[in-house]
Formats: C-alpha cells, sequence, structure tokens
C-alpha cells in the first residue's frame, strides 16, 4: 500500500509547468503524489489587504472557493498527508 501525498503550491506559467511535472514524476511504488496548484484562488489584494483571519470571517469567495475545492481534492485522491508551498504574503501589515 502506497502513501498518498497532496502537494499544493502557489505557482504560475514555467514555474506552475516545471512543478506539475516534478509532481507528476516523482511518485514510486511507495508514494504517490498528486498536485494541487493554488495560485488561481490567490486574492488580488497586496500584502495591505486584509489579513486572512478577516476573509475567512468575511466568508471572502475566492477563500471559500479555495476551501471546497481543496476538500474535494483530498477527498478525490485520498491523500493521507498533504504538503503545502505557499508563496502567500500573510503578513497583515508591511513592515
Amino acid at each position: 500500500m502506497s502513501l498518498r501525498i497532496g502537494c499544493s503550491f502557489t505557482k504560475k506559467g514555467v514555474e506552475a509547468d516545471f512543478w506539475t511535472h516534478e509532481v507528476r514524476d516523482a511518485s514510486t511504488d511507495d508514494y504517490q503524489l498528486s498536485r494541487f496548484n493554488h495560485d488561481p484562488y490567490r486574492s488580488q489584494s497586496d500584502s495591505a489587504g486584509p489579513a486572512p483571519r478577516h476573509l475567512y470571517f468575511d466568508e471572502d469567495a475566492d477563500l471559500m472557493s479555495l476551501c471546497a475545492n481543496m476538500q474535494a481534492f483530498l477527498r478525490e485522491q485520498k491523500v493521507d498527508a498533504l504538503i503545502v508551498d505557499s508563496a502567500l504574503d500573510l503578513r497583515t501589515s508591511a513592515p
């Protein structure tokens, strides 16, 4: 029985293509990797925008869509573990 690992990342363009192929090609008999690019769900706001907790409590449409699609991904892929690589800036204000 292999471990099913979900790999979620925030990438665009050539970098997204690279990650997509690398994750796909990294699967072995013991580890089955599947990918989820969460870049399309990134807020259009900059780092000075609302903190993620405010987006959650305000039920931001993009965040709610990300959550629903991530849940579907985890369920459909039968993921045992999730690795997230995110370039999101989660600061509530600029330094």
